[in-house]
Order: structure tokens, then sequence, then C-alpha cells
């Protein structure tokens, strides 16, 4: 629970408090998380937007009673699987900890990490499966939605871009980069296109977004940019993109398809990220599923080989296996996501390099796959919100899907 602070004493450091307690730190941290969201007795206080624990009686008992249960989970047999080395090859040290610390203390593996390495390459070979299948239902996933939605906009964008002489085309988690293909090639024919930049955090992802563009393309317009954008700022990238020697009018298309925006922790970081590079005469384009409530339910390929081999590739390369765990494919009212958790079938061990341990209790959730689905209303509040003007809306005719073009307020 907060409370307010009063003067009173609190613990500064987590770790003086896991030294005293004798558990970890990351255990504290999930002690505190938990106290935030009443699931535990823990009085807090919110110091400068952190929060700590107050040095009271009643938190001496209750972190004695945390940390004997704690002491009790600890007795438990686990099943020690170990992680593939591979992991150590596609991750930084500092993705490495960004991971393990995702997974001690909010049970989630975050999404971006299956495009890493091969899981690139499992994504690309997801992508052409579906493009070319004739099974209809794998077909509503709609990987083929963002070209059809982007030739929609083509009406808007053409009268948009009417008065500048260069256009660039910055693709934000670009996949293959198939989708801007009919863009790409209509501003080719105008003689405007300025460099298609693709921007992603696996330097695997760009590599095959490569491949794809300059075998159809010539490659001087290809430009890339490894970047995690869910942390880091696009401004570096836009500003050159705007190339101020450069004596004509210069405009910058940003794209966010797929579900990429509904993927990530944060839309508003990813948001400001992006709107921190734009200027005023620039655009934001995003697609995303749009909420069904008949729908919510609807996993295509999910729970399948067909993704599957996809969306559990870091977990697998944690050393977890289907025998370990069932798959739970759900919508989440609370955070209104559609969610892919793995629930844990006996107590499991995860043993990281440097002698790094994760446990999993038995029947605890794993998420690995989540996305959120909005509203028309909700778009409009978060445009707003994030200080943008709603330009153009469309919704796919046939598919769940709705794409959105916004510039800065």
């Amino acid at each position: 629970m907060i409370v307010s602070y009063n003067n009173q004493d609190y613990y500064r450091k987590q770790v003086d408090v896991a030294r005293l307690f004798r558990v970890s730190e990351g255990t504290i941290t999930n002690w505190i998380k938990r106290g935030k969201e009443n699931k535990n007795l823990l009085q807090l206080s919110q110091i400068n937007n952190r929060f700590y624990i107050l040095k009271t009686e009643h938190n001496f008992a209750e972190l004695t009673k945390l940390s004997i249960e704690a002491e009790d989970f600890q007795n438990v047999e686990y099943k020690q699987v170990y992680a593939d080395p591979k992991l150590y090859s596609i991750l930084t040290d500092e993705q490495l900890l960004a991971l393990t610390n995702s997974v001690i203390i909010n049970s989630s593996i975050p999404l971006k990490y299956v495009y890493m390495g091969d899981g690139a390459k499992n994504w690309d070979e997801f992508y052409n499966t579906i493009y070319h299948t004739n099974d209809k239902e794998i077909k509503k996933y709609g990987l083929d939605a963002d070209e059809y939605l982007f030739e929609k906009t083509f009406s808007f964008l053409e009268r948009y871009m009417e008065d500048f002489d260069i256009i660039n085309i910055i693709d934000i988690g670009p996949g293959n980069s198939r989708a801007l293909f009919d863009e790409v090639e209509n501003l080719i024919d105008r003689k405007k296109l300025g460099h298609y930049i693709a921007v992603d955090i696996s330097d695997t992802m760009l590599e095959i977004a490569q491949k794809t563009f300059t075998k159809k393309f010539s490659s001087i317009y290809f430009k890339s940019f490894q970047l995690d954008f869910e942390i880091n700022s696009l401004q570096n990238i836009l500003f050159a993109a705007k190339d101020i020697n450069n004596d004509k009018k210069i405009l910058n298309i940003v794209t966010c398809l797929g579900a990429t925006i509904g993927n990530v922790e944060s839309q508003t970081k990813v948001l400001q990220n992006i709107k921190e590079g734009l200027f005023s005469e620039d655009l934001l384009v995003i697609s995303n599923p749009l909420d069904d409530p008949s729908k919510r339910s609807f996993f295509a390929t999910l729970g399948k080989p067909i993704g599957d081999k996809h969306a559990l590739y870091i977990s697998s390369l944690l050393g977890l296996n289907q025998d370990h765990y069932t798959k739970e494919l759900i919508y989440n009212p609370e955070n209104k996501h559609r969610e892919y958790n793995l629930i844990m079938k006996q107590a499991i061990q995860i043993v990281l390099k440097d002698d790094r341990i994760i446990n999993l209790s038995d029947g605890q959730k794993l998420n690995v796959w989540r996305n959120r689905q909005d509203t028309f209303e909700y778009i409009a509040q978060k445009m707003q919100d994030n200080n943008f003007n709603l330009q153009f809306i469309a919704r796919h005719s046939m598919e769940n899907k709705v794409i959105y073009v916004g510039s800065l307020v």
C-alpha cells in the first residue's frame, strides 16, 4: 500500500533490505511491485517517482513473513534447465539482464527479443508461409493487410506529398520490408523517393529487410539503423534524413506497421521517441488490430507449429520446452491485451551463465506474446495525449485491422 512519507525513515537501498532478510535484490523489487498492486501488506512511500519501503514495525513483520515464504519457495524441488549458448550470442549483456529482470519481476519475455538472431529468420519464414498459404483460417492473420491498408492511404498521402520534392520512408520494425513495396515503387516512379530507412533492434532482421528490398529495388535507396526504439530516441536518425544542406523540401514519413505498436511495453514511450525527431510537416503512419469483442479470443497461428516456432524462440533458448508447460491463449480484460502464456507444470530453475538463475514456480504464468487491440476512441485519445493530430484513419474492409496517420500538434 502507498502511504504518505511524513518524514518517516525508509530503506534507501534495496540491497540493504535484501541482505537483512537474506533474499535477492530481484525479490525485493518484486515485493515492492506487488506492494504497489496491494498484493502484499508492505507500506511504501513514493519519493521522486521511486518507491521505497518504510522502516516501520509493520513492515519489519511483513518483510519477515515474506522472507519466510521466500525461504519455503527456495526449498521447492526444481527441474533444472540450462540456457542455450546461442542466447548469449544474440543478446548483449545489457539485453540479457533486461530479459532476466523481466522474467523474474514481470513474468514476461519482451517480445522484441524474438526477432534477434535466428528469430528473425523464423519470422521471415513465418511471414512467407502465411503470405502464400491457402488455409483460410491462417490467412485471416492478414500479414498482407498492411499492404492493403497502406494502399487505402494513397489518396490522402498523394495530396499531402504534392508540396514536397523528396520523400523519405522511415520504417520502424520493418520485418522484410515487403509491406511498403507499392508505396516505394510509387515514389520511385514519381522521382520523389529519397531513402527507405529501416530501423530495428535486430541486425539479422535488417539484413533480411535489405536483401528483400534490394532484390526488387536499387540498393541506393536503402539505409538501415540498428536501434531499440522502445528505449532510444529516433531524433538523430530523423534529423539526418532531413539533410539540412539540401535546398529541396523534404518530408519524412515514419511508418510503424503490423502489430508493432500493439506489441511494445509502452506505446507512449515509443510515440515520444518518434516525436522527438519529427518536424511539424512530417507524418506518422501506424497500423494495428482493431478491437472487436467477438474476435478477442481468435488466434489464427499462435499455439500451432506455424506460429510457435517464432513466438517461442526465446523461451526455447532459455531451455523451456513443451514438457515443462501448458499453453494458454486468452484475452486479458485488465490490460486489454491478447496474451500467449506458458503455465509451468512443475517448478523450473533456468541456469544462465555466471551461475545466474531464474526460478519459475509450479503453476506460474510466463507471458511470451501480447498485443493490444485498440478502439477508434482509444486511438484518438492516445494520439491527442501524445500531442499528435489525427489526420486520417481507415479500417480494412475484411480484416480486423486499422491504419491511422498523425502529425505533430
